[in-house]
């Protein structure tokens, strides 16, 4: 047997990180990758040439994928491993030599293991798959897919026209199609399921139809989508937006658009996509349940819902469906009645005006969405009892789609958790996601499909002195909640002032002198979100300042970590609209800038439900004897709004989650001892 050396590297890091940081290292030089899944530790044995030859296989976009995605590493790829010191006889096992949680080196089945030290870089066995997928069978053929998707329809048809959109891959970005490259790791033949979006269009066939892909031929894949055009006023004409939405296995994977004129004739520029789409990936793990995107329809008033889910289920909606927003606008909704909820808060009519409220928001909702939710709910019930998962991607910023009432009008009663309030946020586990933006040079913010795991080391929480530094209104327990997460979890324990927050942002947070990388941030302070963008944001300590959105998007978050956030904060999980028309409120923010999640209240809530809310949010996500994901723990703590209460709070149900519905979040030492 055979002892190599070898570097032990997190799969947390992307691929182009780890690339940069053995740029000098020898080809046979031996990578054993840590992958962490709850409280399971996996290992993997590469040498760093089959690293550099599945690096020069994939597109650039792969590259920054981190390396459990990067080369789509399983559980049964894992090698065994053995603690230095153990009886076994080792003579004939493949594997990784530990002590603790690092790696000696890689055991190889051949020569006696070396006693005095380890063994100068010999060549490694090769590898099975002898490229990125370290498989057998169907699973080792599974290689890097980069591509992009084609639409092809006329510019201009007339009202009423019928016309074929023809939709395919492409090589190279395809001119007047606005949508990035769809990368993964897939099988020699494989499918998309389509789901074309048009608002005002007619689908005399149905909107869906599957794409069948050869990999080694991808841009012979081509599929065919009926379509008629809608009737405009006589002499008008008007551009359509024709959105086409790629799933795989359930995961939304890829979007584009393509924009046409339906009419007269059209004058002045040429269509042209007026927001570039972002590529995703083809993601390798289970589909939430239910996978719902809303985009924009012809007008802000107007939402179209498109729904997936991996389970087979009757009569799914064969087209994008139209919910309207009549009278009120949903920003109007969000900034006026979801912020003043905290007015109504413990009183004899709280749980009236809630339930009210969200029926309001349920009604808006298509109809096909309940159906959908039912029969998947059904199915789900049949097989393991549990409430499905749903993950909610929405051009939509502002309607709290969490707050849906799930009343006898909307779900039947024996789907429901009674002792669960009767709220979607609370009976389901529900995470949201912002659609993605390419950039030239920087790829997709943020990307989708959202992480399901993360480790967290190093954690940093900031609580406003309020009293203390300005004589401003004190929170005595976002202080107490500070130091309690700072013992807890080691924390790295900071004020929320000017001179703090900044080092986060520049990324320049010390412990010992050393610089830390913060894989969790948490505030407990005072927050505030109104009409006026002046006043939007977490108010810091020191002179009133506002930390707002436009600082986080120019600040040096998430370049080096994909950081979770928790704002225990009044009003700062509400969104606002960014020029764009985009996300632009600190969701956002956070989220375009890597982060893995985001929890914030919607409205203002008491201080002492804010402290027990994180306090029992981390314990409940750190502390679990087996992995409990941070939709099911928002559940929870949803569920503790009690509905026959003389006094119900209403703070319970005011936090908002954007993450995966099954994204876990292990904790595990960082590099820093509390207080810098």
């Amino acid at each position: 047997m055979t002892l190599l050396a070898a570097i032990t590297i997190d799969a947390t890091i992307t691929l182009r990180e780890l690339l940069a940081r053995i740029a000098d290292e020898a080809d046979k030089m031996n990578i054993v990758i840590r992958r962490v899944v709850g409280n399971e530790t996996y290992w993997y044995t590469w040498t760093l040439e089959d690293l550099r030859l599945a690096a020069a296989a994939a597109a650039d976009a792969w590259l920054d994928l981190s390396l459990t995605d990067a080369l789509n590493l399983h559980e049964y790829q894992s090698v065994d491993h053995f603690e230095s010191g153990t009886s076994e006889n080792l003579s004939d096992r493949h594997g990784v030599l530990l002590r603790g949680t690092e790696a000696i080196g890689v055991l190889r089945p051949g020569t006696e293991t070396t006693r005095g030290g380890l063994e100068s870089m010999r060549p490694s066995a090769p590898r099975e798959s002898g490229g990125a997928a370290a498989a057998s069978g169907r699973e080792a053929e599974r290689k890097p897919f980069s591509a992009y998707p084609a639409l092809t329809a006329p510019e201009q048809v007339a009202a009423q026209q019928e016309f074929d959109l023809q939709i395919g891959l492409s090589e190279t970005a395809v001119s007047g199609v606005a949508g990035g490259p769809i990368v993964g790791i897939v099988p020699p033949e494989f499918e998309f399921d389509l789901q074309v979006v048009a608002d005002g269009f007619a689908f005399p066939a149905g909107s869906k139809t599957k794409l069948k892909v050869s990999r080694d031929n991808f841009t012979a894949a081509a599929a065919t989508v009926k379509l008629i055009a809608p009737q405009v006023p006589e002499g008008s004409t008007v551009r359509g937006t024709l959105e086409v939405l790629f799933f795989y296995e359930g995961n939304l994977c890829g979007q584009a658009l393509r924009l046409i004129g339906v009419g007269g004739q059209l004058t002045g520029a040429p269509l042209v996509t007026e927001q570039t789409k972002a590529s995703v990936s083809i993601p390798d793990v289970p589909a939430p349940d239910l996978t719902v995107k809303i985009s924009r329809g012809s007008d802000d008033s107007r939402l179209m819902w498109t729904f997936a889910t991996p389970h087979e289920i009757p009569n799914q909606p064969s087209e994008a469906v139209a919910s309207q927003l009549k009278n009120m606008s949903a920003k109007s909704f969000a900034l006026d009645r979801v912020r003043s909820l905290a007015e109504w808060d413990k009183n004899s009519l709280t749980a009236l005006n809630l339930v009210g409220m969200g029926e309001e928001i349920s009604k808006t909702m298509p109809k096909e969405f309940w159906l959908v939710l039912d029969a998947i709910w059904d199915k789900k019930q049949s097989a393991d009892q549990a409430a499905p998962s749903v993950l909610i991607v929405s051009e939509d910023p502002y309607v709290p789609w969490e707050l849906a009432a799930t009343t006898h009008l909307f779900a039947k009663p024996e789907r429901l958790d009674p002792a669960k309030p009767p709220f979607l946020g609370a009976q389901l586990r529900v995470g949201r996601w912002i659609p993605p933006v390419s950039t030239p040079f920087g790829g997709d913010i943020p990307t989708l499909p959202p992480a399901t795991s993360a480790r967290v080391g190093d954690m940093v929480v900031f609580a406003g002195d309020y009293a203390a530094i300005n004589n401003q209104r004190p929170l005595p327990l976002a202080m107490e909640e500070g130091d309690k997460l700072t013992l807890r979890y080691k924390a790295l324990r900071r004020s929320a002032v000017t001179k703090d927050v900044s080092e986060l942002l520049n990324d320049e947070v010390l412990a010992e002198d050393k610089k830390v990388k913060v894989d969790a941030i948490h505030f407990a302070c005072h927050g505030e979100v109104s009409a006026d963008p002046r006043h939007n944001g977490i108010v810091l300590s020191d002179g009133n300042v506002r930390l707002g959105a436009d600082m986080i998007s120019g600040s040096a978050i998430g370049r080096t970590s994909n950081p979770f956030v928790f704002l225990n904060a009044c009003q700062l999980g509400l969104e606002t609209e960014g020029l764009d028309g985009n996300y632009g409120g600190l969701a956002g923010a956070f989220l375009d800038q890597g982060a893995t999640g985001f929890v914030s209240p919607l409205w203002s809530v008491d201080d002492d439900v804010a402290q027990e809310f994180a306090l029992d949010f981390y314990k409940k996500v750190f502390d679990a004897a087996a992995p409990v994901s941070v939709a099911e723990v928002m559940s929870e703590l949803r569920s503790r709004f009690d509905m026959n209460a003389a006094s119900p709070r209403a703070s319970y149900l005011a936090y908002v989650y954007y993450g995966h519905p099954d994204l876990n979040l292990t904790k595990q030492d960082g590099g820093s001892n509390g207080d810098a």
